[in-house]
């Protein structure tokens, strides 16, 4: 639920369903405000609230009309006809899956399936490149589009892993439905080929209709322990997020410490340690983009995408007394304890 303080500087609609008329006929042409329209892919989360709460606190009142797919792909096309009747100042695409199927491919977007017209910021894409909806990670290669990245690259985060204990396999688990999670495990098999590490993976499988198997998540990482990685990495998923207590105990179970390229794993649950962006702060930079957009009258394409200039590590000592697997010093002193 969003803060109080915020209901009342902003109206915020926050519906799973696509068309509810009354609150949209609310919001009326003459009205001064700017309306921005969030599609999300599970809520209004960390980086959503913080991207609201950036032009509270400036006092840059807006109307906001935020869409919930509720992890579900099916919602996304009415997305689609939604904005385009209504016409907003600004869309902002939450994950890789609302942000491809809202925005098309950079080079191949169909304006008569995508929005190719409305300005529109993309955030929390794991890797906008390899899903095809940004041209490279500086320019996104089209007029009305601009965004964020928030991942670490692979390398960084597997430098990071063999900084708290030199390596020679990692192992990671990964579902097919969202791409983002396949983009993910390729990124870290090419990381690991160049760093000389063995890289093992398993998928966790899937339901008849495409959805990954809730129950098959401690077999897959049961899988994995067989094959003795070192270390076990959970990359970008919105599935092994929603389940991570579900994940980490597993892996506690079976004697894997556990890394993570969120830090959600690691703060909310028992990862061992993450390198990650905090949602938070995506949620501010898509904002600076946002305000550059629709105050300032900046064109998106011109406009490079944003990233931090550094990555959070956070190490979880509970688990690491679990394990008995203590941080070097030198990683302690750059990191986030988590208790």
């Amino acid at each position: 639920m969003l803060q109080p303080l915020v209901m009342t500087k902003v109206i915020v609609i926050l519906l799973v369903t696509v068309f509810v008329w009354s609150p949209i006929n609310a919001l009326s042409k003459d009205d001064p405000k700017k309306t921005i329209y969030m599609a999300v892919w599970r809520g209004c989360e960390e980086a959503c609230k913080s991207f609201i709460d950036f032009f509270d606190k400036r006092g840059q009142k807006c109307n906001f009309i935020i869409r919930d797919a509720g992890r579900n792909k099916s919602k996304l096309e009415g997305f689609v006809d939604e904005i385009k009747i209504l016409q907003p100042d600004l869309l902002v695409t939450w994950g890789t899956s609302v942000s491809k199927r809202l925005l098309g491919k950079w080079d191949s977007a169909d304006p008569k399936k995508h929005i190719t017209k409305i300005p529109a910021v993309f955030m929390i894409v794991a890797d906008p490149v390899g899903a095809g909806i940004s041209k490279n990670n500086r320019w996104s290669g089209r007029v009305n589009v601009t965004g964020t990245l928030n991942r670490a690259p692979a390398e960084t985060q597997l430098q990071t892993i063999r900084s708290y204990k030199p390596i020679k396999s990692i192992g990671m688990v990964y579902n097919d439905n969202e791409l983002n999670a396949k983009l993910s495990a390729e990124a870290m098999r090419k990381a690991a080929e160049v760093e000389g590490v063995l890289f093992f993976v398993e998928r966790v499988k899937n339901d008849r209709d495409g959805s990954p198997r809730i129950d098959d998540i401690d077999s897959a990482i049961k899988r994995i322990a067989l094959k003795n990685p070192e270390f076990l990495y959970v990359g970008s998923s919105s599935f092994l997020t929603k389940y991570r207590e579900r994940v980490t105990s597993a892996a506690l179970k079976h004697k894997l410490p556990l890394a993570a390229g969120s830090e959600v794993l690691v703060r909310k649950a028992r990862g061992l340690l993450g390198v990650a962006a905090k949602y938070s702060s995506i949620g501010r930079l898509a904002a600076m983009q946002a305000q550059n957009i629709i105050f300032r009258k900046k064109i998106p394409g011109d406009l490079p995408i944003k990233k931090l200039d550094r990555y959070s590590v956070l190490i979880n000592l509970t688990t690491a007394k679990a394990l008995d697997l203590y941080p070097p010093i030198s990683l302690l002193k750059i990191s986030e304890i988590i208790r």
